[in-house]
């Protein structure tokens, strides 16, 4: 199985939080539900479901990045899986380096000096994107 986010082994959750605590690591139980919500807890019973149909499963999971690869290693649904990293692949007849002054010039950047990049979605507000971090590291490199 591929994952490319955290639903596998969450209940409905595309992603939710990753701390010692999360549900994903202890199991969802009545006792550990997020506060925000309210009724029916429906990442419960999608997580109960998926633990009653693949516990006996013995999947091969591959992630793209060490990160999620840990997440799945801790997770009560895949503890035990075969767990593999292979990151996304560049196609390198379309991906390729070029002269820096050429890609600076065809982008409209200056030609000297350092630059960094950040692009995300929502980027500066979406923690998940860490541009909380590189603002932290900008700050300690920048004189």
């Amino acid at each position: 199985m591929t994952l490319h986010d955290m639903w596998a082994f969450c209940g409905g959750e595309h992603y939710c939080s990753d701390d010692v605590n999360s549900r994903f690591r202890l199991g969802y139980s009545a006792n550990n539900k997020v506060d925000l919500l309210s009724g029916i807890d429906l990442n419960r019973f999608i997580w109960n479901e998926k633990m009653k149909y693949w516990k006996a499963k013995n999947f091969t999971i591959v992630t793209p990045s060490q990160w999620l690869s840990q997440c799945a290693k801790e997770s009560m649904l895949f503890k035990g899986c075969n767990i593999v990293t292979i990151p996304n692949a560049l196609d390198i007849d379309v991906f390729k380096p070029i002269d820096k002054k050429i890609a600076r010039e065809l982008l409209n950047l200056p030609l000297e000096g350092k630059l960094v990049g950040f692009g995300a979605l929502g980027g500066s507000k979406d923690l998940r994107k860490g541009f909380d971090l590189l603002e932290e590291a900008l700050k300690k490199i920048i004189i």
